[in-house]
C-alpha cells in the first residue's frame, strides 16, 4: 500500500508525459489566453465608456457585476464543488484503477495464474489533492463564469434588493406544495419568493447533490471495477437516493391535481428506502452476506415502506381510472382554475376587458373612412424606392406611426453596404444618411418628414438599423455629402488599444502610421442591439424600432420588455411585461430611458430600480403603440386561457387563434366611440371549418396606451373571417371585371373597420407597372366587404366612395361640400371670393376649425361657420369674405376669413375646415 502511494504519479497517464510537451501545452495556453483576455478587456472597455457617456450607465459594474454580486457569486459557488475530504478525488482514482486493473491483467495473462488485484482507493497525498482540488475550483470558477455563477448571480441580486422574502416558515410553506397546494392568490404573492430564495437554495443543494452524485457514481464503478461489489452497490443507491431528494426539492414547482399528494408521498417514501439501503449497504460493506436476523429485520423494514409505496400507487392508479367520471373534482378545481387564473397574471392579461362588439360606441363616426389605411406595407415601400435617388442609400424597415392624428408609413434610409464595400468607405465615408421617407397611409402621397415630425430641419441619421461601426473626424478622411459628426464620439482609439483593434482590422497601416494619434469612433450603432447589450438578463426588445420626436430632436424608441421564465410550470409560458422604451438620438446616439408607471410588486419594480428610469412625458405617450411581440404573445394565451366554464375548457369549443393571413394592424378604428390608433388583431374560433369571425383584439396606443379590449361577436351573430372576405371580394362579378382590365394587380391588407356600428372589410388592389428596372405601384381600386354577410360588396376609388356604394349613401363630392359651405355665407348676404389663393395679417386669429369629409359631419362644419358669421362677420359689417384653400400634410382645408384694420395693425379673423 505504501508503495502504491508513492508511485501515485507514475501511475496517473498525465505524469507519463514528456516535459517539453507539457511546457510547450502551458506556453500556448498561456498565450491564447493572453490574447483572448486582452481583446476581451478591451471590448469591455469601449462598452464601458460607451454606456457611461452615453447613457449615463456605468455597465461594467452594474450590468456586467451586477454590482459586485457577480464575482462574489463566482468566488463562491465553486466552494461547493471541492471535496471537503481534500486527499480525495474520484476522477484520479478511478484513472488509476483503471490502469492498475489493465496492469494486473496483462501479469495474469503473462504468468497463467491468478494474481489478486488492487482494492479502489481514491486517496493521494497531500500534495496531488490540493492541486486537484484547486484545479477544480478554477474549472468551476470559469463555469461560473459562463454561466453567471448558474444564474445565482441574478436571483441573488434581486433578492438582496428586496425581491422575496428570506424566512423559514415561507421556505416550508412553498416545499409543501404539494401535499397542501396553494390558491392562486398565494402561489402569486409567494412567486417573489419562489424565484429568489428558494430557487437560490434549491441551485445550491442541486450543485452539491449532483456533484455528489457524479463522485458516488465513479466510486461505485471504480468499486465494482477492484471487486468491492457492497461498497458499489452502496454508492449507486445513495447516489439515487441523492437524486429523489432533488426531485423533492424540485415538487413544488410542478402543477397539482388530486394526485399531487400521493406522488410526493411516493417520493418520500422512495427517499427512505434508498437511505435505509443506503446505510445497511454500508455495513455490509467488506462482505455481501446477511445473517437470518438481519434479513428478517430488513424485509420487515423494507415490508412497511413497500405496504406504503404500493397504497399511494393504488391511490394514484385508482383516481386514474376514475378521472374522466370524476375530472371536475380531480383536475379542474385543483389544478385548471388556478392554471388559468396564474397564466393570465403571468402573462399580463389580467386586467383585459372582454366585452360585445356592441359595446364599442361607434355612432357617426364616418370620419375614420378619411383614415382608412388604403396603402400597405408592400406599395408604399414600393413607391419609397424612388426617393432615394442615390445607390449608397437603402430603404430601412417600413413603420406605421400616428403623428399629429394622422397615419403615416415611415422608413428610415440605411447605407447601402453591398456598394460600400471598400472597407475605407464603409467605415469613413459612408458614415450616415440623410434621408427619412413618409407616405400618407391614407392617400398614397409623399408629405415632407420635416412636417410630419413637426421639425425646422431633418437631422442627419447616425444611429439607426443596420448601421455599421464609423471612424469620424479623422484627418484626411471626408464623409459622404462633404458632412462632419458634430457630436462626441462613442470612444476614442488611441494607443496600444488603436494599433490592437486596427490590427485585428487587418489595417496595419492604421497601427504603424496612423493619420492621428486619436480616432474617434462611433460604436454599435445598430440601435436594437445597441439597446440590448444595456439590458440585465430577462429583459429583451421588441422586433420594431421607430422615430418619435419631442418636437427639437429625432430619436429612435426601442421597446423594452419583461420576458422572464418562471420556475413553477403552474403558468403555461413565461412572465411578460412591458418595462418601458430607450430613446436612441439618431444624431449623436445619446440614451434615455423611460419606464412605465404601473407596479407589479415583483419584476417590473426590481427592473425599474435597478435603472432608475423616468416615467415616460406627455409627448412620448402620445406616440406609443402596443409592443407587437409583446402583443402576439399576450394574445395567444389569452386565446386559450380566457375561458372561465370548465365544459367550454375541456370541448375547446370557445378557443381563438389568429387567421394566417392576417397580422397586427396598426390602424385609425373606434375605441369607446372615439377614433384612436391602436393595434388591431382579428381572430376566428379554433379550427372552424366555417372560418367565422370570434372578435377582435384592440388596444388603443398613445395616451390611451395600456387598456386592451377583446370586442366578442355574440353567438347569435354571425360575422365572416378576412379569407372569406377576400373570397367574396373576388368572386364579385364587378370586381371580376374591373380586375379584366388589369395586366398585373395585387391585394393589399385585408383590414376591418368598425363604421357606424357594422364591421367592415376594406381591401385595396394594387396594380405594379415597371417602367426599366423601377417598380411603380398604383391604387386600381379599393373593395369594401360587408362582415355581417360577405353578400354585400362594393368598389371605389377611394374608402369613402366604396363604403358610400355599399350602403348606397349619395355621394358628395369636394366641389359640392365646399358649394353647400359657400351658401351658408352667401344666405346671409356675405359675398365668397375665392379667387386668393392665400391670405395673411401682421396678426392671424383661427377662430376654429372642424372636419367636412362625409355628409354625417355637415351638421358640425355648418354650426362652427353660423357662429363665426354671427360672432365675428357680423360685429364687423362683413360683406365679403375670402376662401382659399390649403394642403397641410395630403389634407384639404377651406379657410374662410376677413381682415380688420385695428389702429394700423392689419388682423385676419378666419376658420379652417377640411373637406378632402
Amino acid at each position: 500500500m505504501l508503495r502504491r502511494r508513492k508511485d501515485e504519479r507514475k501511475s496517473l497517464p498525465i505524469f507519463r508525459i514528456p516535459t517539453w510537451l507539457k511546457l510547450t501545452a502551458i506556453a500556448l495556453t498561456l498565450f491564447l489566453s493572453g490574447l483572448f483576455l486582452i481583446n476581451w478587456w478591451v471590448q469591455v472597455d469601449i462598452t464601458q465608456t460607451t454606456y457611461l457617456h452615453k447613457a449615463g450607465v456605468d455597465w461594467w459594474n452594474d450590468v456586467f457585476l451586477l454590482k459586485g454580486d457577480f464575482i462574489l457569486l463566482c468566488l463562491l459557488v465553486p466552494l461547493l464543488t471541492i471535496d471537503p475530504r481534500i486527499r480525495h478525488s474520484k476522477v484520479l482514482g478511478l484513472v488509476r484503477q483503471l490502469t492498475w486493473t489493465f496492469a494486473w491483467a496483462r501479469l495474469r495473462e503473462r504468468w497463467h495464474k491468478v494474481v489478486e488485484g488492487p482494492i479502489f482507493d481514491d486517496r493521494f497525498s497531500w500534495r496531488t489533492g490540493l492541486v486537484y482540488q484547486v484545479i477544480t475550483y478554477l474549472f468551476f470558477f470559469l463555469v461560473c463564469w459562463v454561466t453567471r455563477a448558474f444564474n445565482l448571480a441574478f436571483l441573488f441580486h434581486m433578492a438582496k434588493n428586496g425581491v422575496g422574502h428570506l424566512d423559514l416558515a415561507t421556505l416550508l410553506r412553498i416545499f409543501l406544495f404539494p401535499i397542501n397546494p396553494p390558491s392562486s392568490d398565494e402561489l402569486v404573492a409567494l412567486t417573489p419568493t419562489i424565484e429568489t430564495w428558494y430557487q437560490i437554495l434549491i441551485t445550491c443543494l442541486s450543485i452539491i447533490i449532483f456533484v455528489w452524485i457524479i463522485r458516488l457514481v465513479l466510486g461505485g464503478i471504480g468499486n465494482l471495477i477492484a471487486g468491492g461489489v457492497g461498497r458499489g452497490l452502496r454508492n449507486f443507491v445513495a447516489a439515487a437516493s441523492l437524486f429523489i431528494s432533488w426531485l423533492l426539492l424540485r415538487a413544488p414547482f410542478s402543477e397539482f391535481d388530486i394526485t399531487s399528494p400521493h406522488v410526493w408521498y411516493v417520493l418520500l417514501t422512495l427517499e427512505l428506502i434508498g437511505i435505509t439501503a443506503t446505510a445497511i449497504l454500508h455495513l455490509h460493506r467488506e462482505e455481501f452476506t446477511f445473517k437470518r436476523k438481519q434479513v428478517i429485520r430488513y424485509s420487515i423494514v423494507f415490508g412497511i415502506a413497500l405496504i406504503i409505496l404500493i397504497a399511494n400507487v393504488g391511490f394514484i392508479l385508482i383516481y386514474r381510472l376514475q378521472w374522466d367520471r370524476s375530472w371536475l373534482q380531480y383536475e379542474w378545481y385543483p389544478k385548471t382554475v388556478k392554471e388559468i387564473e396564474y397564466t393570465r397574471w403571468v402573462a399580463g392579461i389580467s386586467g383585459w376587458q372582454h366585452q360585445f362588439l356592441s359595446e364599442v360606441g361607434a355612432e357617426n363616426n364616418t370620419a375614420i373612412l378619411s383614415q382608412v389605411r388604403q396603402w400597405d406595407y408592400d406599395a408604399s415601400l414600393t413607391k419609397m424606392q424612388s426617393q432615394i435617388g442615390v445607390n449608397w442609400l437603402t430603404l430601412a424597415d417600413s413603420d406605421i406611426l400616428s403623428l399629429n392624428n394622422r397615419e403615416y408609413w415611415v422608413c428610415p434610409t440605411t447605407i447601402n453596404y453591398d456598394i460600400a464595400r471598400d472597407w475605407i468607405s464603409r467605415h469613413f465615408i459612408y458614415t450616415h444618411t440623410p434621408h427619412v421617407v413618409v407616405i400618407d397611409s391614407h392617400a398614397g402621397s409623399f408629405v415632407q418628414p420635416e412636417a410630419a415630425f413637426s421639425l425646422s430641419i431633418m437631422p442627419n441619421i447616425y444611429y439607426g438599423e443596420g448601421l455599421d461601426l464609423a471612424y469620424v473626424q479623422v484627418p484626411g478622411f471626408t464623409e459622404i455629402e462633404n458632412t462632419t459628426y458634430q457630436g462626441n464620439p462613442d470612444y476614442i482609439l488611441r494607443g496600444w488599444i488603436r494599433a490592437w483593434w486596427f490590427s485585428l482590422q487587418g489595417q496595419l497601416g492604421f497601427v504603424v502610421n496612423p493619420p492621428t494619434d486619436e480616432v474617434p469612433m462611433l460604436w454599435n450603432r445598430d440601435v436594437k442591439s445597441r439597446v440590448e447589450k444595456m439590458l440585465i438578463k430577462n429583459l429583451t426588445v421588441d422586433d420594431d424600432v421607430f422615430l418619435v420626436t419631442d418636437g427639437e430632436r429625432l430619436y429612435y424608441c426601442v421597446q423594452v420588455l419583461v420576458d422572464y421564465p418562471l420556475s413553477s410550470r403552474f403558468a403555461v409560458g413565461n412572465y411578460l411585461r412591458f418595462l418601458g422604451v430607450v430613446l436612441i438620438d439618431v444624431e449623436n446616439g445619446r440614451m434615455k430611458g423611460y419606464s412605465v408607471e404601473e407596479s407589479d410588486g415583483f419584476l417590473l419594480d426590481f427592473y425599474k430600480s435597478f435603472y432608475g428610469w423616468q416615467h415616460m412625458p406627455s409627448w412620448l405617450k402620445s406616440q406609443m403603440r402596443v409592443p407587437e411581440r409583446l402583443y402576439e404573445r399576450q394574445m395567444e394565451r389569452d386565446y386559450r386561457y380566457h375561458v372561465q366554464d370548465s365544459t367550454v375548457w375541456r370541448s375547446r369549443s370557445d378557443d381563438f387563434e389568429r387567421p394566417p393571413e392576417t397580422d397586427v394592424h396598426y390602424i385609425i378604428t373606434t375605441v369607446k366611440g372615439k377614433s384612436s390608433f391602436a393595434a388591431v388583431q382579428v381572430v376566428e374560433y379554433k379550427q372552424a371549418a366555417g372560418k367565422n369571425l370570434a372578435g377582435l383584439y384592440v388596444a388603443p396606443g398613445g395616451v390611451e396606451y395600456g387598456s386592451t379590449f377583446f370586442y366578442r361577436v355574440p353567438s347569435e351573430q354571425k360575422l365572416i373571417g378576412p379569407s372569406v372576405a377576400l373570397q367574396a371580394l373576388e368572386t364579385d362579378d364587378v370586381v371580376r371585371s374591373q380586375l379584366s382590365l388589369l395586366q398585373t394587380y395585387r391585394f393589399g391588407n385585408i383590414l376591418l373597420y368598425n363604421i357606424r356600428g357594422g364591421l367592415y372589410y376594406f381591401i385595396p388592389v394594387y396594380t405594379e407597372v415597371a417602367l426599366g428596372q423601377a417598380v411603380i405601384a398604383k391604387l386600381a381600386f379599393i373593395g369594401c366587404v360587408d362582415a355581417s354577410t360577405g353578400e354585400s360588396v362594393a368598389m371605389g376609388e377611394d374608402a369613402v366612395s366604396a363604403y358610400n356604394s355599399l350602403v348606397h349613401a349619395p355621394p358628395v363630392g369636394e366641389g359640392e361640400r365646399l358649394g353647400e359651405m359657400d351658401d351658408l355665407f352667401t344666405s346671409v348676404g356675405i359675398d365668397v371670393n375665392d379667387k386668393a389663393t392665400s391670405i395673411h395679417g401682421n396678426v392671424e386669429i383661427c377662430e376654429g376649425a372642424s372636419t367636412y369629409v362625409t355628409e354625417d359631419q355637415w351638421e358640425d362644419a355648418q354650426a362652427l361657420i353660423q357662429a363665426f358669421i354671427e360672432g365675428y362677420c357680423v360685429p364687423n359689417d362683413v360683406t365679403m369674405i375670402y376662401r382659399w384653400t390649403t394642403v397641410e400634410n395630403s389634407i384639404k382645408y377651406a379657410n374662410y376669413g376677413f381682415l380688420v384694420n385695428d389702429q394700423g395693425t392689419v388682423i385676419l379673423h378666419y376658420i379652417k375646415i377640411e373637406y378632402g
